[in-house]
């Protein structure tokens, strides 16, 4: 009788044990968010990583459960392998979130030890793709891509290796089988427009967006995009894949929004939810059709898979 009780009293506590555990853990979920979340953006402010997220803030703070700011927080350096870093050792509570690079970081790690493990991140959702273009001065004699593979050399402006650009001129090196000759040490896209327009190379690789302001006024021309069909912005210039090139089409830059590991599957949902929400809202879709700026909306998971297809292109050609 006494081993029963015994018994008993045990089954008891553990069974309490576990519904306090449940408890704390279904009250943590549905108070949160109950302060404001950090939105680690690894670049300067101004630039499209940055817009977007001062865009889309404000929404996702309308359609998360209570009534919290989402602060947009700029951490430079190291390419945004200081942002992720500070992404990933963050508390697992929700309260920080922010954009992990990619490719960029990805292609790093295949050649650095930099002090974490990606994977291990929690894809929460995918924002916007941006497609790229092959830029090259109005002035130039360059119109379309036999002229490219025909110059030799064919200076290539860039940034330095390990950077997501760099990556890009060594895909279209080796698949348009050019006569590369790489100019390096460009500190970023503007640098890269500046040079073309300066005469310092033949070619670069550009965000399509942000850099087609200098194809309207008439400083620079696109030869073609890394896109699947040709890009709106550019109908006259062809797509890698209609050219006979769609392994070219991972040259492109991905707005993935990532939490901590550890991050509760409860948490990074709410955070999910109130992000598809806000890229669906008619008023943010307007700023973006008027702004150029293209949403692109996947869940995290099937976003992350998709980064990982990308990822084996970019091993074959480090």
């Amino acid at each position: 009788m006494k081993r029963f009780r015994h018994k008993l009293c045990l089954a008891f506590f553990i069974l309490t044990i576990f519904s306090h555990a449940t408890l704390v853990k279904i009250g943590h979920a549905a108070s949160y968010p109950n302060k404001n979340i950090v939105w680690i953006v690894s670049s300067a402010p101004g630039g499209g990583f940055d817009t977007y997220a001062r865009a889309i803030s404000p929404y996702l703070s309308k359609y998360l459960p209570n009534n919290v700011n989402v602060i947009i927080k700029n951490v430079t350096g190291a390419g945004g392998l200081k942002g992720a870093t500070q992404i990933f050792y963050s508390k697992p509570d929700g309260y920080t979130i922010g954009y992990i690079y990619y490719p960029g970081i990805a292609i790093i790690q295949m050649d650095t030890n930099i002090g974490f493990d990606p994977n291990k991140l929690v894809p929460i959702g995918q924002i916007a793709v941006d497609a790229q273009g092959l830029f090259v001065s109005a002035k130039s004699n360059i119109k379309t891509l036999a002229d490219l593979q025909k110059k030799d050399p064919l200076r290539i402006l860039t940034q330095p290796k390990g950077v997501t650009m760099y990556s890009y001129n060594v895909i279209s090196d080796k698949l348009f089988n050019l006569k590369a000759k790489f100019v390096t040490g460009y500190r970023g896209g503007a640098a890269v427009a500046t040079g073309l327009m300066r005469g310092d190379g033949d070619m670069g690789i550009l965000n399509l967006t942000n850099f087609f302001r200098y194809v309207k006024s008439g400083d620079l021309r696109v030869v073609l995009t890394y896109t699947e069909k040709r890009h709106p912005l550019t109908p006259n210039a062809p797509s890698v894949a209609e050219l006979g090139y769609p392994q070219a089409t991972v040259c492109k830059s991905w707005k993935v929004l990532f939490g901590p590991p550890g991050l509760p599957a409860d948490i990074a949902n709410t955070i999910h939810d109130a992000l598809k929400k806000s890229l669906a809202d008619p008023q943010l879709q307007a700023w973006a059709a008027k702004a150029n700026r293209p949403l692109a909306y996947l869940d995290g998971q099937t976003a992350w898979n998709d980064l990982l297809k990308v990822f084996k292109v970019y091993k074959q050609y480090r």
